[in-house]
């Protein structure tokens, strides 16, 4: 489920990416915390995949809620980290500092 959502995640903000030509909100980091992530947990994925079996799939439905929390947890820092990275290249700009 935690997969699912970063590659969700990466996505969008990949769209995000692309359409700001300007890159005025400095979204390459979205790109590099979600797809890093993304890429993180699909290694998790097959490790466990490999380790487990069709067992793994079974282990799944009984942790759904905490790999929901956990997603949005991620995605939430994710747009923290953003937005503090924004709020210094803003300062930067503004103060020329």
């Amino acid at each position: 489920m935690i997969l699912w959502f970063s590659i969700l995640a990466a996505m969008i903000t990949t769209l995000l990416y692309l359409k700001d030509h300007q890159n005025r909100y400095h979204l390459s980091i979205f790109l590099y915390l979600f797809w890093g992530s993304s890429l993180m947990w699909f290694a998790d994925f097959i490790m466990a995949y490999k380790e487990e079996g069709i067992a793994y799939f079974e282990s799944l439905q009984s942790s759904f809620f905490s790999d929901v929390i956990a997603s949005i947890i991620l995605i939430e820092i994710g747009i923290l980290i953003w937005f503090i990275n924004y709020l210094r290249h803003y300062y930067k700009r503004i103060y020329h500092v």
